[in-house]
């Protein structure tokens, strides 16, 4: 069942309880349901500013954070809100800028530019606002446990910290394209979305998943065949998750811990890439005609083409001038993606 809610929905979190839960954004507007979704009702707000993102921890006691950095708080299930504090910093658009508790005291602000954020450990009754380095806008904020921190923003900008956010790595860049939302599966396995940074206004431009295995320490492109920039993530178990952005994409996983990438396998038979360790040659199979070519496109870690070749079915390829690390290749056949894989550069 669809409902007709006229407004920008770029912030929801579904259900502080098994019937109640809230969705809203643009010009401030929220909506709640307290029959699991079947109907629902606008509750009133402050002003007219949109909000970027909003928590709540039951029915009735929630916090939101606006575009401009400003904090406010309910604890009657939105009928009234009272300013808390501004932590300053700027999201640009509504859900670009994430709030996360990973306990009922916890949580941590990610607010935009200067990477400003804020963390509390009383529920929200103080923050301490710091700023990750004034070069990176960041977008969200991830907080694996009370220590391991990550945070993700515009151009691809990676940061993260070890001791609960009271300070950070100086940001690097892990892909030319912005990052919207990071989140963690399992202990080691993590994935940031993104894409194109006007997402809004540029509705074919390609949403970006990348992957880690390695708890953070090195990230490679897992998935880039999606039209529609990714806004944001959502665990549901250690292997059930959802992603989702721009022209109304809804991705779901069931295997987000596998500690590989998910091969969209097509009707290419018996298709490989042996070996997919190597010191630099690898060569490539497919069950078609040995004289029809394909086309097979290699990416490094951050999602640049460093090969891409017609190739018949036997033919190898040399990767020895490559630096070590993890590549992705894309195999495809009659101008349909048909199959994707790793394949790990060593000496």
């Amino acid at each position: 069942m669809g409902h007709n809610i006229s407004i920008i929905l770029s912030s929801y979190h579904f259900f502080p309880s098994n019937s109640t839960g809230y969705c809203g954004g643009h010009d401030d507007k929220i909506y709640k349901t307290t029959d699991l979704g079947d109907s629902w009702s606008y509750t009133n707000n402050m002003c007219c500013s949109d909000f970027s993102n909003f928590y709540f921890f039951n029915d009735t006691s929630g916090i939101k954070v606006y575009w401009g950095g400003g904090v406010a708080n309910t604890q009657d299930g939105c009928q009234t809100w009272n300013w808390d504090t501004v932590i300053g910093g700027y999201s640009p658009y509504p859900g670009l800028g994430s709030i996360q508790f990973i306990n009922d005291s916890i949580g941590i602000i990610a607010a935009g530019q200067f990477g400003t954020y804020a963390r509390t450990t009383n529920q929200g009754s103080s923050w301490r606002i710091g700023h990750i380095d004034s070069s990176m806008n960041v977008f969200s904020i991830f907080m694996k446990n009370q220590n391991e921190v990550y945070a993700v923003g515009a151009n691809g900008k990676y940061s993260r910290s070890y001791d609960g956010g009271q300070t950070w790595t100086t940001p690097i860049q892990i892909i030319q394209y912005s990052l919207f939302d990071i989140a963690f599966f399992t202990d080691s396995i993590g994935y940031a979305v993104g894409g194109s940074f006007g997402a809004y206004q540029v509705p074919y431009a390609r949403g970006i998943i990348m992957k880690t295995i390695d708890g953070g320490n090195n990230w490679f492109v897992a998935d880039s065949s999606h039209m529609g920039t990714l806004s944001s993530i959502e665990v549901v178990t250690s292997s059930i998750g959802f992603a989702a952005g721009a022209r109304g994409l809804i991705l779901k996983t069931v295997n987000a811990n596998s500690t590989g990438i998910n091969n969209n396998l097509s009707s290419v038979n018996n298709f490989s890439v042996h070996p997919n360790i190597t010191q630099g040659i690898i060569k490539v199979y497919y069950g078609e005609n040995s004289n029809t070519k394909n086309k097979l496109t290699i990416f490094n870690s951050i999602g640049s083409i460093v090969n891409s070749s017609e190739i018949l079915s036997g033919e190898t390829i040399d990767l020895s001038n490559y630096s070590n690390g993890i590549y992705i290749y894309e195999f495809i056949n009659d101008n349909s993606f048909t199959h994707r894989g790793k394949i790990i550069k060593t000496n």
